[in-house]
């Protein structure tokens, strides 16, 4: 018998015919699920639901998984890819059951309605399952996987974005390079939408770093945090606005220590700080040598960097130059009303209450005469009313119709400023009107004046005459005055 063979080449086109759509029928199937190509459309029936699905991407295919009810029913209702979308085979409530019962094989339309009469009490109607289940026995998601939401659904389902457009903050945006990095230093928009926070919970954000928040530190906390530094005066660093370090002189000692120096007016110096001084009371710029604050007008940088609202005040009066003889101390409650650091509230306006009324004496002799502190103490530490700043009082009289006298001072007492007649305090100006002409002085510190016969303290040249005249004089009392706050 002739034996015949068979050419390999129709060996080869015969296992094509038969692997090929082996491998495509195997795929396609309910138990393996469907490969759903792009640009294409699939009418699939699966756990008795008709679903045609299309696939509307240019350039993905995707798996429609098909096996289960629980798998089948969250593809075709929530259509987890943006470019898919499906619709019903047959129209509405083509998938509702003929009859009714305690629980329907489906309970679910097509078209996103619940069958007629719906699920009987208890039972609710799953969305991802159609049927009619137990409450909370299934998930609802909090999402809808859609062009705008990307993330989980609320049921572990991750909504992803279409084309080359990437999750940010579960919303799908363009691709972006972030100018700025999360690293636990940076704070806030990271560039692309993406908001940095704070690694510690003690941080906070502020102006894009993170930080523990300010506290403040003054002489005051100093001695709180070490009391072994009490009655040590001196030169501490200390930080009141959390801008940075600075120095300032601290009294350790004065009624249980922790008083900040804010300035002290050396009044037989070649410096002159009358009401028109402005380039002292009124600018950022410290002045003088903070390990040295007594030989000359020293103003600190705390003058303009610590906030005085609820602290207390302290004004000294002590001998010309190094302090080592103190004639009066007076201490003042919480500013009232007044915020902002001592600069500030001077430049805010004028007639400002800066205290309370004088809350204690300390180291001060008997009142009544002025011409000599040393024996009966000073007017501005015996007056017990309340601190003023930028004080402008105005009175009458002076022989004629129309007189007046006008005091302007930076620093005194409600008290002291009153009576347009009598005039003290520091940084002033008294200015008057009357028949003889228009004259006046100014002075760095004046402890006490009537009409005109002044007590002035320091040099001569710290009391100034003005409008020609030079006949009002007075006696010159060697004394200067600190402030302080804590």
């Amino acid at each position: 018998m002739e034996r015949k063979t068979i050419p390999l080449t129709f060996l080869f086109l015969l296992l094509g015919v038969i692997l090929v759509p082996t491998l495509v029928l195997g795929l396609n199937t309910v138990d393996t699920g469907y490969q759903l190509n792009r640009n294409s459309t699939l009418t699939i029936t699966a756990q008795l639901n008709c679903r045609i699905v299309h696939n509307n991407s240019a350039t993905l295919s995707f798996f429609v998984p098909t096996k289960t009810n629980t798998e089948w029913s969250y593809f075709r209702f929530l259509a987890p890819y943006p470019t898919i979308n499906t619709e019903p085979c047959f129209g509405c409530n083509a998938y509702c059951p003929a009859g009714e019962g305690p629980l329907h094989s489906n309970c679910e339309d097509g078209c996103g309605g619940v069958c007629p009469p719906g699920c009987w009490s208890p039972l609710v109607c799953s969305p991802l399952t159609g049927t009619c289940e137990q409450p909370g026995s299934f998930c609802t998601p909090t999402h809808v996987c859609d062009l705008a939401y990307c993330g989980d659904n609320g049921c572990g389902a991750t909504c992803g974005c279409k084309g080359a457009q990437v999750c940010i903050n579960n919303a799908c945006a363009d691709a972006c390079t972030p100018t700025h990095t999360c690293d636990g230093v940076y704070c806030g928009d990271d560039g692309c939408g993406m908001m940095c926070a704070c690694n510690n919970v003690a941080e906070i954000c502020s102006v894009h770093l993170c930080s523990v928040p300010f506290t403040e530190i003054t002489c005051k906390s100093l001695l709180e945090n070490d009391p072994g530094l009490l009655n040590q005066d001196g030169v501490y660093r200390i930080n009141p606005d959390g801008n940075g370090e600075v120095e300032a002189y601290c009294d350790m000692t004065t009624d249980g220590g922790g008083w900040t120096l804010l300035f002290n007016l050396q009044t037989a110096d070649d410096g002159i700080e009358t009401w028109n001084a402005t380039d002292f009371w009124l600018t950022i710029d410290r002045r003088g040598d903070t390990n040295d604050p007594w030989s000359r007008d020293y103003k600190s940088d705390a003058y303009s960097t610590l906030a005085l609202d609820h602290k207390e005040m302290m004004v000294m009066v002590h001998n010309d130059g190094p302090r080592n003889q103190v004639f009066g101390k007076a201490l003042y409650q919480s500013a009232n009303g007044a915020s902002g650091s001592l600069l500030t509230i001077l430049n805010s306006g004028n007639n400002i209450t800066l205290t309370g009324a004088r809350s204690n004496l300390l180291d001060a002799k008997q009142a009544g005469k002025i011409s000599d502190p040393q024996v009966y103490g000073d007017p501005f530490v015996q007056e017990s009313q309340a601190i003023v700043l930028n004080d402008v009082r105005y009175g009458s009289g002076h022989g004629s119709p129309g007189g007046s006298s006008h005091n302007f001072v930076r620093f005194s007492t409600a008290d002291g400023s009153a009576d347009s007649h009598r005039t003290y305090g520091l940084g002033g100006s008294h200015d008057i009107e009357c028949t003889c002409g228009h004259w006046g002085f100014d002075y760095e510190a004046s402890v006490d004046a009537s009409y005109c016969n002044v007590f002035r303290t320091g040099s001569n040249s710290h009391f100034q005459n003005y409008g020609g005249y030079t006949w009002c004089r007075g006696n010159t009392i060697e004394i200067d005055y600190a402030v302080f706050t804590r």
